[in-house]
């Protein structure tokens, strides 16, 4: 076919997640279409320097050497190369509404979200803000900010936590993903070196009240110029004490419940939440909703991605190919989608 869609595939990053969107990224190439797609490959590194390289799986084969964006074959003719591209970065720097203002100043078509659905649901407290705002069921929280001195206040952070929350709480970057430099703390003292962790990741961070015993319910999210649709909620069942990187990423034996056993009305309830929370934060293109459901079947909204994983295990891609979607026609949906961004 002469006529196939050039798709620019972009991954990497300067995000702690560079090693995960690579992996995802190996994932779509397998899966997209060679027959109808012409797959440039995009490397960004750890520094943010842009390379072409022969395929995800092929880093070291380079068809340019790295330079910034701007530099990289002069922007008009970068522009010129491909219809559409793909992001699939993770975290600062790619998920967060960065990469998706240099396509939206350029009127570049892009798959997924823009800038603001990008960067609202990038950061965790935002995104609980204005959910909250709407209505939306949120855990309950607190929010530091690192120039506050507030390492050299322990005792006062103990105190406040344990007025306004129940242990454990989960103590969280509010700008990261993957699970990255979460901690999961159950007694006051604990709380120090979790927080230490967490601002290494972010300038501020979400402390969280933990919901004891609660189900872990997903829901993907996809919408074009039609309308948004919801998939079927799955649910995840942790290994280890809480779905954590090492979970997700290296030992590989959490299990997966899809569909989630629930009652019909429930299922019906979270996936109006899940669309609800989509329209509010203005996405576009795909997300994954992620909830928290308590033993009376309460649940919460815990956080919003606005690109899930594409991994091999990535709930994404598996709840819509069992709501009848699968992978390949998935990326078809959101490449398409993508195409009518600026119709």
């Amino acid at each position: 076919m002469n006529n196939k869609i050039k798709i620019g595939l972009i991954f990497g990053g300067m995000s702690p997640e560079h090693e995960i969107s690579i992996i995802s990224a190996k994932s779509v190439y397998e899966h997209l279409d060679k027959e109808k797609y012409k797959v440039y490959s995009y490397y960004i590194d750890k520094n943010g320097f842009w390379s072409e390289v022969k395929s995800p799986e092929k880093l070291e084969e380079r068809k340019s050497n790295p330079a910034p964006f701007i530099a990289f074959k002069g922007v008009s003719p970068f522009i010129e190369v491909v219809d559409i591209f793909f992001p699939v970065l993770h975290g600062p720097y790619g998920e967060d509404g960065t990469v998706q203002g240099i396509f939206e100043s350029l009127k570049i078509p892009f798959v997924g979200t823009g800038v603001v659905g990008a960067a609202v649901t990038m950061d965790k407290v935002l995104t609980k803000k204005i959910l909250e705002a709407d209505g939306i069921p949120v855990a309950d929280y607190l929010i530091l900010w690192k120039n506050n001195d507030i390492l050299e206040e322990p005792q006062r952070i103990k105190d406040s936590v344990y007025e306004a929350l129940k242990f454990p709480v989960f103590v969280k970057p509010s700008s990261s993903g993957s699970s990255i430099g979460i901690t999961k703390v159950k007694e006051p003292a604990a709380l120090p070196s979790a927080i230490k962790k967490a601002f290494e990741y972010s300038e501020k961070i979400l402390i969280e009240e933990s919901i004891e015993g609660a189900r872990e319910i997903e829901v993907s999210v996809f919408s074009d110029k039609s309308g948004i649709r919801v998939s079927i909620p799955g649910e995840v069942i942790p290994f280890n004490e809480f779905y954590d990187y090492e979970d997700k990423y290296e030992l590989g034996k959490t299990k997966f419940e899809i569909p989630a056993k629930l009652p019909e009305k429930l299922v019906k309830k979270i996936q109006k939440t899940a669309h609800d929370s989509f329209k509010i934060l203005e996405l576009y293109g795909m997300s994954r909703v992620d909830f928290l459901l308590d033993k009376d079947n309460n649940f919460y909204v815990n956080e919003v991605n606005a690109i899930p994983g594409f991994t091999s295990i990535s709930m994404y891609p598996r709840l819509w190919k069992e709501s009848g979607i699968g992978y390949s026609e998935l990326l078809d949906l959101l490449i398409q989608s993508g195409l009518q961004r600026y119709e």
